[in-house]
């Protein structure tokens, strides 16, 4: 993980840049998420970068989390709400939804990271990957 860790921190300055190339993507993107999520729900994104599919859900309560330190920084400056948190701590919180998207190319462990995903859930919750 301290590769996939270094890398992001990295590239996060122009991470923005490289997402507004792919607008089209992240446009759509953000609409299919929120035909699943409906708006006012708990949601949890995993591997987050700059906050901004997480924040365009509208959540009730919204926490974002990322490997990546300079991810989290950027998206705390971009998105000073208070129903949102970034953190490179994982979380121990049980959540409504929780999605991630472009991450599991990047899992050196995928079904350890899915079983500690599968602890922040509860019976109803929905996992989008």
């Amino acid at each position: 993980m301290n590769n996939v860790k270094k890398h992001f921190d990295n590239v996060a300055r122009d991470y923005d840049h490289y997402k507004n190339k792919n607008k089209f993507y992240y446009s759509e993107l953000k609409k299919l998420l929120s035909r699943f999520i409906p708006k006012k729900s708990e949601v949890l994104e995993i591997g987050c970068g700059t906050g901004d599919l997480l924040v365009s859900l509208n959540p009730t309560l919204g926490m974002g989390f990322d490997l990546s330190s300079q991810m989290i920084k950027i998206a705390d400056k971009k998105h000073k709400h208070v129903n949102i948190s970034f953190t490179t701590k994982f979380p121990k919180t049980r959540f409504d939804y929780i999605f991630m998207s472009d991450v599991i190319e990047h899992l050196e462990f995928p079904k350890n990271t899915f079983i500690k995903i599968s602890k922040l859930m509860h019976k109803n919750t929905v996992f989008i990957n």
